[in-house]
């Protein structure tokens, strides 16, 4: 499941006890990195729209598991503080060795990112449930764009009234496919190419992590403590509050999945984050917009794009002219623009317009980042929380405030020019809208 970030950690119940009394030799169970066995249609869930939840249950015992219950909740987090929202309960039994899917279907009113978690909540105490520490999956990712050296606000979140307290924080990799590696086909690898969706390589259900190399330099760290965080235990936070850590990672080359988990008061929560490599010059030369089909939409948006190219290589070129403030005007106001056009498109064209969105935020981002001012760090981490929400425009402009936006150089008058012409064909906004709206 993809973007945008779940709390990582929350105040959740603790799962019933094995009755004293089990004979039964059943283990149901769903894997705590539950890709594969907990699956959203669509990926991304579409506010107001009904999105289906399949949710597989497996029975690693031998002995039939009867009355296994199962939860699925959610969190919205960036849009709620409400921790986990149930979004219904099914029983069901399950066979030894086998396993059941069930679906489930909701309308998530927020846009947002959510994670999902599927828990078994309830079982047949004689039928027995062998393993307890198995009982809850949990799917969410984040994508993030990142031109080798980068970071990520990553929340640490309390959404009860109850202390926490985190004892272990981790940051580990995906360990890559070896040779040598068994090839197990199931449900999970469809391709039997020894690949399940998520973290699991050989499909047995555990995460293939490991430490991250050296040479990406992963820390997570809290503003104002002089470790980081994985080297101070415990780590108390009080009832409804968080604490914004920044993961920090330098010398990415290649696309990666980096795992953040924690424990904390006897459960454990993590956050996927695929960092896939790229440069300012990829992410602004990368949207398409064959989907959409007004012409003239299509050729204002990427005309604006390539306006902010042009003063991004220029101000490249340059080296006595380090001001970027002016490409970060013109890419905010493609992202206003943009979304204002969201109302009026379809599905795909929807598809299609957010996922440009997504790529110029995250090219402000990248600059925000590479320029800002001493002081200014929190600007990045609270652009951080409007991405995860999908307040791109909020986004934006935190980002913005992040750096130095009172000096535009002069040397970028046609590109100024060509942005408000771009805009007027795209909205039918005059000149006068566009210089008091965007400051350009």
């Amino acid at each position: 499941m993809r973007s945008v970030l779940g709390a990582l950690f929350l105040t959740l119940g603790v799962l019933p006890a094995i009755s004293l009394g089990s004979v039964g030799d059943s283990n149901p169970k769903i894997p705590f990195y539950g890709y594969g066995a907990i699956v959203a249609n669509p990926s991304s869930p579409i506010a107001g729209q009904a999105t289906t939840v399949t949710v597989t249950v497996q029975n690693d015992g031998t002995s039939k598991a009867l009355d296994v219950a199962v939860t699925l909740s959610f969190n919205d987090w960036g849009a709620s503080f409400f921790g986990w929202q149930e979004i219904g309960t099914q029983v069901v039994d399950v066979e030894g060795g086998g396993e059941v899917t069930l679906s489930f279907t909701h309308v998530f009113l927020n846009r947002a990112h959510t994670c999902l978690e599927a828990k078994i909540t309830d079982w047949n105490a004689a039928a027995g449930n062998t393993a307890t520490n198995d009982d809850r999956g949990q799917i969410n990712l984040e994508v993030l764009q990142c031109d080798g050296d980068c970071g990520f606000s990553v929340p640490i979140m309390n959404g009860g009234e109850k202390e926490i307290v985190v004892d272990n924080l981790q940051i580990l990799c995906r360990r890559e496919r070896k040779e040598g590696d068994p090839v197990v086909c199931n449900g999970l690898d469809d391709d039997c190419d020894g690949i399940c969706d998520g973290l699991d390589n050989d499909c047995d259900g555990i995460a293939d992590l490991e430490e991250c190399p050296k040479e990406l330099q992963a820390a997570v760290v809290i503003p104002g403590r002089d470790k980081p965080v994985d080297k101070e235990f415990p780590l108390v936070i009080n009832g409804s509050t968080e604490v914004v850590a920044e993961m920090v990672m330098a010398g990415v080359e290649k696309p990666m999945d980096v795992v953040v988990q924690a424990s904390s008061n006897g459960e454990v929560n993590h956050v996927v984050v695929q960092v896939i490599p790229t440069s300012i010059n990829t992410l602004l030369n990368g949207p398409m917009f064959c989907c959409i089909k007004d012409i003239r939409t299509r050729v204002a948006l990427e005309g604006l794009l390539a306006s902010a190219l042009e003063a991004y290589e220029e101000g490249q070129a340059d080296a006595a002219n380090e001001d970027l403030s002016l490409v970060v005007e013109i890419l905010r106001l493609f992202v206003q623009e943009a979304d204002a056009l969201a109302c009026e498109s379809s599905e795909t064209e929807l598809s299609c317009i957010e996922k440009a969105i997504l790529k110029v935020v995250d090219a402000i981002r990248i600059i925000a980042r590479k320029n800002v001012l001493q002081g200014k760090e929190s600007k990045i981490a609270t652009g951080d929380q409007f991405r995860r929400a999908g307040e791109y425009g909020a986004a934006c402009t935190s980002y913005a405030q992040g750096f130095d936006q009172q000096r535009i150089s002069h040397n970028h008058g046609s590109a100024k020019k060509r942005i408000r012409q771009n805009a007027v064909a795209a909205c039918g906004l005059g000149t006068e809208h566009l210089q008091a709206e965007y400051r350009l």
